[in-house]
């Protein structure tokens, strides 16, 4: 894990020292073991190091090449090194990950990203044309951002603050972002930012800057056509168990004590069982960290956890934080220096507790099951799948097998999918009603009581400032048409923007911390096949991960592996804010914190209070929570 940033002055002038060590101090935290800065003429790179491989301790930068002309600064983990190097036919000891992607630049230029698989953000300033390329990994894994002032300069860092230490970059805010914040329907730009002149590199794509001109072009996308068809489930789940064993191995690749976060589900307790023994055979137990809820019982996952444990005693070492003790605003003022974002995810503090406890323990390396449900998909598509080409048979029987299990009368479940799909598409013909009396005729539909009054969540236009929500009308964003297949659905999901915002929160945390987040969840080997898998590999017999449930036979504990569970941290996240800061609350309702009445209606959330704390809303304080964390941000930045 690293910082970069640099710098090119389009107006002619030179690049001073001074101007790349104030882009690189706010960044410190990313660079304990090197700090290195180049810069001629109109150009200048800076590089902060964090050693996480064996390999990094031998990265100089900027790396040139051998005729001098190219200068590399890389944030970059190659995960395919086997397989560059002797494409690239490298030679010597060791080979280090920034000599792979220089390498690399040199022998398929722009395209080269198309070739490597890993995360990294890497930019390449060539003094021979004056030209800068820069590269960002297919999920986004690294962080890069940039400011373009045509006629003036194109600057990058691996975190917004580096840009704003240059004064022509102007810190005004994006109202389009504080919109999406605050749960409206907007078409945000993927590659915008809170900042009006900062913008993110979109994950998957190059930008190129050559007479003060920028081209942009995405290399990695993934394909929503491509099938892959195996002769049985066996072989699927054979796959899919190499190429997930894969993805955590490579990602254990550490000069130092890995970690891994264990929440007790499927996707952290497969990583951490299949990398104990691999940490293990170093030398060092896994280390794994665990929030545990000793007053909200509904969020605790002790049992899980403690499962996993049993099946690898001396790999790994545990620890714990009581969550349900903590605050969400714990540090809260240092989070928020660190994201130059309000955060939207309310139990972020849980993961910032804990990489930081990692931290204290030498730990530079976490992995994380980010987001293993939707990489390997609960295949909720695939239901719509089978309505919308009247497979009604499959479909009952693959809701009576759900509903059995958790004990969920299944004709309540069935007939809501017939009134979508069969009736309330047919009402208009005479057909239509026949069925419909079929249906009630043979279904015993139960009414379900009513136990009071019901409280829905405010509407995004009753909760805004009302000249805010006038101007932000042209920029919400029009209805997308249902999917029709489960692979259409699981592209959908997997490609959403919030994706990509949720990895850079989880990044700058541990980055915060000084360490290297990893992802395997996130493999591109791995996105790849289980888009292509056939929907009956995602979701079969009611059982949703059917495939990767297949796949960790006798390497999860059985209590995990066929879990159809998952607990709830809603409820503690709702008590963590209004008993343990309240008082935060208050101050939100009494007072124009930060300025917030710009964008809320303080009247409408003050009107509602009620409502969301005494549970009588839905995700009670979802929408408290955003509008806090926007108003002691305002407040901590003066915008």
């Amino acid at each position: 894990m690293s910082g970069i940033i640099g710098l090119h002055r389009l107006d002619g002038r030179p690049v001073h020292r001074d101007e790349l060590d104030a882009m690189l101090t706010p960044l410190a935290h990313r660079g304990p073991d090197g700090r290195s800065v180049w810069h001629h003429d109109v150009a200048g790179l800076g590089h902060l190091a964090l050693h996480t491989t064996p390999e990094a301790v031998h990265e100089t930068y900027p790396l040139q090449n051998a005729a001098g002309v190219l200068h590399l600064v890389a944030d970059a983990r190659i995960d395919n090194r086997a397989e560059m190097i002797a494409q690239l036919e490298l030679t010597g000891r060791p080979v280090t990950d920034a000599a792979i992607v220089l390498a690399a630049y040199e022998r398929w230029g722009d395209r080269c990203p198309e070739r490597l698989i890993g995360a990294y953000a890497f930019v390449i300033w060539d003094s021979r044309r004056r030209r800068l390329y820069a590269a960002r990994d297919h999920y986004g894994l690294k962080p890069l951002f940039y400011s373009f002032i045509p006629g003036r300069l194109f600057a990058f860092g691996s975190e917004a603050k580096a840009l704003l230490a240059l004064h022509e970059v102007p810190c005004e805010l994006d109202e389009v972002a504080v919109a999406a914040h605050l749960n409206a329907p907007v078409d945000a730009d993927a590659s915008g930012t809170f900042y009006r002149a900062i913008r993110r590199l979109i994950p998957g794509t190059y930008i190129t800057e050559e007479e003060g001109r920028l081209r942009q072009e995405r290399y990695w996308s993934l394909d929503p056509s491509r099938e892959i068809r195996l002769g049985s489930d066996a072989e699927y789940a054979e796959a899919l168990r190499e190429r997930f064993t894969e993805a955590v191995r490579c990602r254990t690749r550490s000069a130092h004590p890995v970690g891994a976060m264990l929440s007790g589900g499927i996707d952290s307790s497969s990583i951490a069982c299949v990398a104990a023994p691999i940490v293990a055979a170093s030398g060092t137990p896994l280390q794994t960290y665990s929030a545990v809820f000793d007053t909200v019982k509904e969020s605790d996952e002790r049992a899980y956890i403690q499962a996993v444990l049993r099946r690898h005693p001396r790999a790994i070492q545990p620890h714990y934080l009581t969550a349900d003790a903590q605050s969400p605003l714990h540090d809260y003022f240092r989070v928020l220096r660190h994201q130059d974002s309000p955060v939207e995810a309310g139990n972020f503090y849980i993961n910032w507790i804990l990489h930081h406890q990692a931290k204290a323990r030498g730990v530079r390396v976490m992995l994380e099951g980010f987001d293993g449900d939707t990489t390997l998909s609960h295949g909720v598509g695939y239901l719509h799948e089978l309505a919308l080409n009247d497979n009604w048979y499959t479909l009952y029987r693959e809701i009576k097998a759900q509903t059995g299990r958790s004990g969920q009368p299944w004709t309540d479940v069935m007939w809501r999918w017939v009134k979508r799909y069969k009736i309330e598409p047919g009402l208009q013909t005479s057909a239509g009603i026949r069925f419909v009396r079929t249906v009630r005729n043979r279904l015993p539909i139960r009414r379900q009581p009513t136990l009071g009054p019901v409280h829905e969540p405010l509407s995004w236009r009753s909760a805004m400032q009302p000249s805010f929500a006038s101007r932000i009308e042209d920029h919400l964003a029009p209805r997308a048409p249902a999917p029709r297949s489960e692979r259409e659905d699981h592209h959908r999901l997997m490609t959403r923007p919030m994706m990509h915002r949720v990895v850079e929160l989880l990044e700058a945390s541990t980055a915060a911390a000084g360490m290297e987040l990893r992802l395997p969840f996130c493999d591109r080997r791995l996105l790849e096949f289980c888009l292509a898998m056939p929907p009956t590999q995602k979701r079969q017999d009611g059982w949703t991960r059917i495939g990767m449930r297949r796949a960790m036979e006798g390497i999860l504990p059985a209590a995990i592996q066929w879990r159809d569970s998952k607990s709830d941290l809603g409820p503690s996240f709702d008590r963590g804010l209004l008993v343990h800061a309240g008082d935060r609350l208050d101050d939100l309702y009494a007072h124009d914190l930060g300025g917030i009445s710009r964008f809320v209606d303080l009247d409408a959330l003050r009107a509602n209070r009620p409502r969301y704390e005494n549970g009588r809303a839905t995700h009670p304080t979802q929408f408290p929570w955003r509008a806090l964390s926007l108003a002691i941000w305002l407040q901590q930045t003066g915008l």
